[in-house]
């Protein structure tokens, strides 16, 4: 299972966009797609995913490789 957190950096931006998540990747796909057509990249998106999905890491390392914005991915274990 790759690591939960990616992307961490310093700068601040203008808006902070926090996403939560339960295994709807069909839905996250979509988000990002809106995302890159933002004419302002000024934001940083946060992933807060209640799982540890493969499915929603792969999403995200897959997002994070297109460097289109910062994207940070925290997860934990789902206990009910």
């Amino acid at each position: 299972m790759p690591l939960c957190l990616k992307g961490i950096n310093v700068k601040q931006h203008k808006i902070s966009l926090i996403i939560a998540t339960y295994k709807n990747v069909d839905a996250l796909r979509l988000i990002f797609s809106s995302l890159e057509q933002q004419s302002s990249k000024d934001f940083e998106v946060i992933i807060a995913e209640d799982d540890k999905s493969l499915d929603i890491a792969t999403l995200v390392e897959h997002q994070q490789s297109k460097k289109k914005f910062l994207l940070q991915h925290v997860c934990h274990d789902d206990l009910g």
